[in-house]
């Protein structure tokens, strides 16, 4: 009788734990910010302005984000949690389907510029010698740089519009995609051209004291 009670008790702990496991399962997902990136996490909750998560693959430690960082919160089992709400007192705040397809487009720029090294490579390659040719002015010439980067961003890479099919016909979603791409080719064209000054400067200063 004792051994039957003493299975009885194993049983129903076994259950109780495999339904707090599906629960805790059924809240996996990912918080989708407005800049276009994503951040798992295991669990998360939404207390007023702040968003309590714990990121995944860090059981007990818990972060809090702000809710106006985010536009949704995405469960694995397939639930969405709208974030995002237009402010009602301007006529032009974008709806919550323009704003939508504007982190969309951020998204793929963010993954297509991952997938493509060679954007990076290329843009850190003219940066690189558009600062070493600049330090050519001497320390004057690190004025050139950011003046190179800023014109560099209006040459992006184009949209692929063979995976874009649907979504670039969204000015929104355009927007979201050139903002990315912009932001990442200024970026690598400063890494560059600031790599590229230093090593022409500290070569002109060798010549000049040889």
């Amino acid at each position: 009788m004792r051994y039957k009670t003493l299975i009885i008790i194993l049983l129903a702990f076994f259950t109780i734990s495999m339904i707090g496991s599906v629960s805790d399962s059924n809240a996996q997902g990912y918080i989708q910010l407005l800049n276009g990136k994503e951040r798992r996490f295991t669990n998360a909750t939404l207390e007023g302005l702040f968003i309590n998560y714990e990121p995944e693959n860090k059981v007990g430690k818990t972060k809090k984000l702000n809710k106006f960082d985010a536009f949704s919160l995405n469960y694995d089992d397939g639930k969405t949690d709208i974030l995002y709400s237009p402010d009602t007192t301007f006529e032009d705040d974008p709806s919550v389907a323009e704003v939508q397809d504007y982190v969309m487009g951020e998204k793929f720029a963010l993954n297509y510029y991952k997938a493509h090294p060679r954007f990076i490579a290329s843009q850190l390659y003219f940066g690189f010698y558009a600062g070493y040719f600049s330090s050519l002015l001497g320390v004057y010439g690190a004025a050139a740089i950011p003046v190179y980067a800023i014109g560099a961003d209006r040459f992006g890479p184009e949209m692929p519009t063979s995976e874009t099919e649907g979504w670039n016909e969204s000015a929104s979603f355009v927007s979201g995609y050139e903002k990315v791409m912009r932001k990442k080719k200024t970026t690598n064209s400063l890494i560059g051209g600031a790599i590229g000054f230093t090593v022409g400067i500290t070569t002109l200063a060798v010549i000049l004291n040889d």
